[in-house]
């Protein structure tokens, strides 16, 4: 996948309380590292971004609290944020509503949960995301995030055997043709051959031509 020029990045929540002050990281390139400190629920949390190259670290969002800290490092450049998924509720019937869970899942793995998987839940799993936002006072209590779209490579599950093409020894040797879509607006046509015993090399037929097929996305 990557990376929509096109587009501009969406913003996504904040999900949880109405409680705290709120706090915006901005848009970022990418994300390297998290640190999350939870018990009972979310304490706080604090962001490491990449912008061009250079490191900036967000300010600790939310308290002093929590029994245990876990640091959500990425194999930056190549390991990136894809989607978010936690909980949020009172830890009793008179306290305010936090963010009781968060489990973070990147282009490789999951991360999580942390946290208490209890009350209301919330998830976005659309595009790169490239920021944080919410509320936090003594605890984190609300999160958003902003997603940068993707451009995803979809390739069809057929794969046709055509007629016979003719190599340059002048032997006819059968041919695949892959097809597939490069985004919402072009086909993709593959013509490809095993090279044969005297060095044959592989047809050059490649065709792409504009289309209107259309890629639904997938929904939190």
């Amino acid at each position: 996948m990557n990376l929509d020029g096109d587009q501009k990045p969406v913003s996504y929540g904040p999900w949880g309380g109405q409680g705290g002050l709120y706090w915006d990281d901005g848009v970022n390139f990418t994300i390297k590292q998290l640190v999350i400190v939870h018990g009972l629920g979310i304490d706080s949390i604090q962001i490491e971004y990449d912008n061009e190259g250079n490191s900036i670290w967000s300010r600790k969002h939310g308290g002093d609290g929590g029994s245990k800290m876990d640091k959500v490092k990425l194999d930056y450049p190549n390991e990136f944020l894809t989607s978010i998924h936690g909980y949020y509720g009172n830890l009793n019937e008179r306290g305010p509503i936090m963010v009781r869970s968060l489990t973070l899942q990147s282009n490789r793995k999951a991360y999580g949960p942390y946290g208490v998987e209890q009350g209301t839940c919330f998830s976005m799993n659309r595009g790169k995301i490239v920021g944080f936002h919410g509320k936090s006072g003594w605890y984190l209590d609300a999160i958003g995030v902003y997603s940068m779209p993707m451009l995803k490579m979809n390739h069809s599950k057929t794969i046709v055997h055509a007629q016979s093409f003719a190599g340059n020894g002048g032997e006819r040797d059968g041919f695949s043709v892959i097809q597939g879509s490069v985004g919402e607006s072009y086909d993709i046509v593959l013509a490809v051959r095993q090279r044969d015993l005297i060095g044959n090399s592989l047809p050059r037929e490649l065709s792409r031509r504009g289309s209107r097929s259309c890629t639904e996305e997938s929904s939190c």
